[in-house]
């Protein structure tokens, strides 16, 4: 096509807005909202199904209990004061577990049902700038295949694309991770704190003697720390659905949330109210232990990783931008077109300050109120095996093998063209002896 200048400089206004939103991480920030959004969706149905569950077990204690207040009467004579009293506190005692895991689904449903609220919102708004990235990426890939004729400028333009991609890919996937963790660390974080004041309203509440209301006030918001602490827990292992945790599993959270249902019955006997005591105080010190997991994960691997990355996506950046801005220099001093190519533009792949940042850092709500307090968390002095860069990042050697293959298809096309424009060449060769042959003879 015959260049202009507004060409060239529509090229020039394209490539910095798409350098704009893919500092900001803009196409994986809205993948990652648009999963996270299915997994909320599919959690919410489940949850739905639980609580009516729950609900119709705590109707059946309740009904088991009206029953033995109406059989009072008979029972007593039947089987004595003694029997029906241990009867009757059996009965309430499983209405209350019954009642609790119900409250406590019905807590995390309309959690859920928050932050579904949440996430829509922001992946709306993500939707907003993928959109407009993806219809820069099309303007830009119309615009550089009328100037080349629908092929790269070079071999090299096209090695440097390659080269752009592969670390722009695993810039953003660790971005991603950075994200992820840096907002399960959050949620851990308010876990351990939640964690922490529970232990210390139970061990208050254990010294209250022969009040049993006053226990009951103490141990309510105890109850309260729990259940927003196994929240935060469980949204932690959501966020990071891949990595193994090993501190605070799954099963330890279930024997703290079964634990959490007891409550009100473990506060009225001294041996149990010791034993539920340790498993709040245990899964603090493992939570804490978690916390300092995170923290070594984040600021030993991710965060320097990150940096590298930004790095090597800045520098593969300057170098296509250099390359393309030199052939279309060259394209236009051959049209005789005026191209002052600006140094800004050539060095515009160096990272600006803020570019490392990417995605938002944190952007959850973690569930429940979290008092401050100055007492250090136990500190885990052998901590355990950091997860793997797989475990982590995904397959980063799949990024590379998917470059090299690229570079390799297309230097096949090249060498396949070569050799057409070669065989088309000694073709005309040929017929140009074969004429001066027959203009010799004749």
């Amino acid at each position: 096509m015959a260049l202009s200048v507004d060409t060239l400089n529509n090229y020039i206004k394209l490539d910095n807005q798409i350098h704009e939103l893919e500092i900001k991480n803009t196409r994986k920030a809205y993948e990652e909202l648009q999963g996270r959004l299915g997994s909320l969706q599919t959690e919410n149905k489940t949850l739905k199904q639980q609580l009516e569950e729950k609900c119709q077990k705590t109707k059946k204690e309740l009904d088991d209990v009206e029953r033995v207040v109406k059989e009072m009467e008979q029972a007593v004579l039947a089987k004595g004061q003694k029997q029906y009293d241990e009867e009757m506190a059996r009965e309430k005692a499983e209405h209350l577990e019954a009642l609790a895991e119900q409250e406590k689904v019905q807590k995390f449903l309309e959690e859920n049902e928050k932050e579904i609220k949440q996430v829509e919102k922001q992946a709306a708004e993500a939707k907003v700038g993928n959109d407009q990235l993806n219809k820069l990426y099309q303007e830009q890939e119309e615009l550089l295949n009328s100037i080349f004729n629908g092929s790269y400028g070079s071999a090299l333009e096209n090695e440097l694309e390659a080269d752009l991609e592969m670390h722009r890919e695993r810039k953003q996937r660790i971005d991603i991770a950075r994200y992820k963790w840096t907002n399960g660390r959050v949620l851990l974080s308010h876990a351990c704190n939640q964690l922490n004041t529970a232990t210390k309203g139970w061990t208050e509440m254990r010294g209250i003697k022969c009040d049993i209301q006053k226990r009951y006030q103490e141990v309510t918001p105890v109850r309260n720390n729990l259940l927003a602490a196994i929240q935060n827990m469980q949204s932690a292992h959501k966020y990071l659905d891949n990595i193994p945790f090993p501190y605070c599993k799954q099963d330890e959270i279930d024997t703290l949330s079964h634990a959490t249902a007891n409550i009100y019955t473990d506060m009225t006997s001294e041996d149990r109210s010791i034993h539920a005591g340790e498993c709040f105080s245990t899964t603090y010190k493992r939570c804490a232990a978690l916390l300092q997991w995170f923290d070594t994960v984040i600021n030993t691997t991710i965060t320097k990783d990150l940096r590298e990355a930004t790095d090597n996506a800045a520098e593969a950046e300057k170098h296509l931008r250099a390359e393309r801005m030199r052939l279309l220099k060259e394209m236009a001093d051959k049209q005789n077109v005026v191209f002052n190519v600006d140094e800004s533009a050539l060095n515009r792949g160096v990272k600006h300050k803020d570019e490392s940042q990417g995605m938002q850092g944190s952007d959850i709500k973690p569930v429940g109120d979290v008092q401050e307090d100055n007492t250090p968390a136990p500190v885990q002095r052998n901590i355990a095996a950091l997860p793997s860069q797989d475990e982590i990042f995904g397959n980063m050697e799949e990024l590379k093998k998917k470059h090299d293959q690229r570079i390799g298809e297309y230097q096949k096309i090249e060498e396949m063209n070569k050799a057409r424009v070669a065989q088309g060449l000694e073709e005309k060769l040929a017929q140009r002896r074969q004429r001066r042959m027959e203009q010799r003879a004749s």
